[in-house]
């Protein structure tokens, strides 16, 4: 049986004239399916119990992009460039990230996914880097849709790190569609990849089996025979899941 990745949803709107869409992009779909899994979507909740029931129905938790976390939840006011947010979401993927952090199920962050897990355990953001940490590097190019497979800038993998030893790799050019990013670190997480600038581009949790998130979004580079490295990531996230299956 191969095991179940759950997957939480964003709430989409899709126009005046149907009801907003819950669900996921179908790359982390892909992604997870190359790699050998199950993806299950998960509600946005705010039902405890039936939140609850999903979690313990998967084996591990992929937590992808969207939009901005609310500051509310790492006890800031809201920055004049903070983007769309949607609190269902921060509610319910906090929730997930607490249980599974507490109970060493393995966990993949994706860009907003490194954001609100380091929120999770106790961190901080850059609600807008172009104002609160202005860089040469372009961490949000203006033609978005352009760089979602293609490269935007370098960065540096600590090499005792569990992200090292999976790509194989201390150096990659990876691709940037973010405007947010860490500020001050989770305790319970440790740095390990940054940018040039020293942007925090990947993150671990301490002493756990496989807790990874990074700020670039993977599921849109393996694709490409330049990045196929990035499969083998999704591969070892299958495995530490199917361990607890």
């Amino acid at each position: 049986m191969r095991p179940r990745i759950g997957i939480s949803c964003r709430l989409q709107d899709t126009g005046q004239f149907t009801q907003p869409i819950m669900g996921v992009t179908r790359s982390y779909i892909d992604s997870i399916i190359q790699a050998g899994g199950n993806p299950v979507l998960i509600p946005l909740t705010e039902d405890t119990e039936l939140l609850r029931e999903s979690y313990d129905a998967i084996d591990a938790l992929l937590i992808p992009g969207g939009e901005d976390v609310h500051p509310r939840f790492y006890n800031e006011e809201p920055h004049p460039k903070l983007g769309k947010t949607c609190e269902i979401r921060d509610i319910t993927e906090i929730q997930l990230i607490k249980w599974a952090y507490d109970d060493n199920k393995p966990v993949l962050g994706i860009c907003r996914g490194i954001q609100v897990i380091n929120v999770a355990l106790g961190g901080t953001l850059v609600q807008d880097i172009g104002d609160q940490a202005p860089s040469e590097i372009q961490h949000r190019t203006p033609d978005s849709k352009a760089m979602w497979d293609s490269g935007a800038h370098e960065i540096e993998i600590a090499k005792d790190s569990k992200l090292a030893t999976v790509i194989g790799k201390a150096r990659l050019t990876v691709n940037s569609l973010h405007h947010q990013a860490v500020k001050s670190l989770a305790p319970k997480l440790s740095k390990t990849a940054e940018a040039d600038d020293g942007t925090v581009e990947a993150v671990e949790a301490k002493g756990r089996s496989f807790f990874i998130a990074l700020q670039c979004h993977p599921e849109m580079l393996w694709q490409r025979s330049s990045d196929a490295d990035w499969i083998t990531l999704f591969k070892a996230f299958v495995a530490a899941a199917r361990l607890t299956n």
